[in-house]
């Protein structure tokens, strides 16, 4: 099921994503040299050093579109100083941190560096299996208010809440630029899904949105429904 949701949420989010270099952080040392790579994939155990290699590999390789991480904890301190090399990369499109397990420190590290990312191209945003919390995604929410160049963001299997919902809420009211959202298993109560329905109301962007796996309860559907008679744009709803 991971597999399945992560493969649908690359081919919606982006018909770039075709990883061509794959990289383990055992072997990365080799690969300090290298130049004009557009699309890097690194899987594998961590550490300091590695962050260190990397943060070199990212500042000599501006021409990067597509950068993926995934599947081993991170640490919020190395993944703080990974993120901060993400500003030379004019060109990225695609960012895959996929369980990572940054937590809220790495996202608000994220917010930093999504805060000064105002110019083209579009960016598409994938955090699932990360242990973002509250915090992290109200960060997040404050730059989509900003109207970030972020056109797709999927916070699935995270623990944002409701809170960390009405957030992320408070941002699209304001946002023109994302177009699709996905939310699933983030222990979003009726509460948080109230803030949905206030999306819905105000944005005339989304066009996609998915917030299987919460608790939509009959409270909660109360105030989703009237939105999607309302909303004119969004085309799915799951």
């Amino acid at each position: 099921m991971e597999n399945r949701d992560r493969h649908s949420i690359q081919s919606s989010g982006s018909t770039h994503y075709k990883p061509k270099r794959e990289v383990s952080w055992r072997n990365i040392k080799q690969f300090g040299e290298m130049k004009h790579i557009k699309d890097l994939k690194i899987e594998g155990d961590v550490c300091v050093e590695h962050a260190g290699f990397f943060t070199e590999i990212l500042k000599n390789n501006v021409k990067i579109i597509n950068l993926h991480l995934s599947e081993k904890p991170y640490g919020n301190t190395l993944f703080r100083t990974v993120s901060s090399a993400l500003y030379d990369l004019k060109r990225l499109y695609f960012i895959d941190f996929w369980s990572y397990h940054i937590g809220d420190e790495g996202a608000l590290a994220l917010a930093e560096f999504l805060k000064k990312k105002k110019e083209e191209p579009s960016l598409h945003l994938i955090l699932g299996y990360n242990e973002i919390k509250e915090e992290g995604a109200k960060a997040i929410g404050k730059d989509l208010a900003c109207n970030c160049t972020m056109h797709n963001l999927s916070l699935l299997n995270n623990k944002i809440g409701a809170e960390g919902m009405k957030g992320l809420a408070e941002g699209l009211k304001e946002n023109t630029k994302l177009t699709e959202l996905n939310v699933t298993s983030n222990y979003i109560t009726h509460e948080g899904v109230a803030g949905i329905g206030d999306i819905l109301m105000r944005n005339q962007t989304l066009i996609n949105i998915d917030v299987n796996g919460n608790s939509l309860t009959d409270e909660g559907a109360s105030h989703i429904f009237p939105a999607l008679c309302y909303n004119k744009t969004l085309e799915k709803f799951d």
